[in-house]
Parts: C-alpha cells; structure tokens; sequence
C-alpha cells in the first residue's frame, strides 16, 4: 500500500491519501501508524495527553464475507482506526479490480 493512492469521497471529490513507511497522510494530516499487535487491548482514553492525538491502528483484514458490495472480492484489507477510537469501522484501504465500460481495471 505504499506511495500515493486517489480516491472519491462521498461528495465525489477526489482525495488523496498517502502512505510513506510507517505514516498515514489524509486530509492534510499526518498520522503515525502502528501494527495492530502493539496496541494493547485494554487502554484507557486521558483527555489531558495529547501526545496520542495524531497516532492510528493500522491491521490487515480478509474478506470473504462480500462486505464490499460492487467490489470483486478484495483479498487483503488494511483497516485503520485511531488510537482511542471505541467504536466505528475505521477506514479501510484496498486494491480490486472494477468494471468500467465493460473493461476490467485494476483500481
């Protein structure tokens, strides 16, 4: 997943996110990612240390229960949430091939 990806957002604006060894950059913002592994399973959220604020969860993902619906199956998935993030899907990130105009693309 490494480099310069392009993708739309919900408004259909193109965004661009990138990924340059172990940082998330999206939106304009700088991200350090760690492995899901090194997250510990209990943690606590402490309002006053910020020195988490810009630190996310990166994991790989299988899918193969056709949660992407108009996708041809992505095999590999890598989902990223925030450090303190409780609840929510995160963002995930992934390489398929689409249908356009009758032709297959790798995307």
């Amino acid at each position: 997943m490494q480099g310069t990806w392009y993708t739309y957002t919900d408004e259909d604006k193109i965004q661009t996110v990138s990924f340059d060894g172990n940082l998330w950059k999206s939106m304009g913002r700088t991200y350090k990612a760690f492995e899901a592994s090194k997250h510990p399973s209990e943690i606590t959220y402490d309002a006053n240390d910020t020195s988490k604020n810009n630190w996310v969860v990166g994991a790989f993902m299988e899918s193969n229960d056709g949660i992407f619906k108009g996708d041809e199956n992505p095999s590999r998935i890598v989902n990223i949430r925030g450090w303190y993030q409780g609840s929510g899907d995160g963002t995930y990130y992934y390489n398929t091939t689409q249908t356009v105009d009758g032709k297959k693309l790798k995307c």
